[in-house]
């Protein structure tokens, strides 16, 4: 069983409304009304964290998968106060699932890099 880090809860818009995500040891996870969202984090390649810079209230954080089949997941309008929570959460499970994590001043394009992936029989990347 996977208990939420409450302490590392964050606040951000994965879909069209501002929820309260939970971080876990193995997911992000909000699940109080529809849409829910669970992400599992071994399935997760690369964690973005954008347009972190000074004076801007709130950051983006992008999840690319490793199934390139699938859209990188978009979580937008993070409170640039919890960055350092987020990239603390991020750092303590990453080690173990070999995830990549970037900080950028810029919003990446990534429809248009996703487009450049080749693709394989399994859609995953060898």
């Amino acid at each position: 069983m996977d208990v939420p880090f409450r302490e590392l809860s964050f606040e951000g818009v994965p879909h069209r409304t501002n929820v309260r995500l939970q971080p876990t040891t193995d997911c992000l996870v909000y699940l109080s009304d529809p849409p829910f969202l669970v992400v599992t984090l071994n399935e997760i390649e690369i964690a973005s964290l954008e347009r972190v810079q000074f004076g801007l209230k709130q950051f983006d954080m992008v999840l690319v998968l490793k199934d390139f089949t699938k859209s990188p997941l978009h979580i937008n309008s993070i409170p640039t106060s919890l960055l350092d929570d987020v990239k603390q959460w991020l750092e303590y499970v990453s080690p173990s699932l070999r995830l990549r994590i970037f900080v950028k001043i810029s919003a990446v394009r990534w429809i248009s890099r996703w487009l450049k992936v080749p693709s394989t029989s399994t859609g995953t990347r060898s």
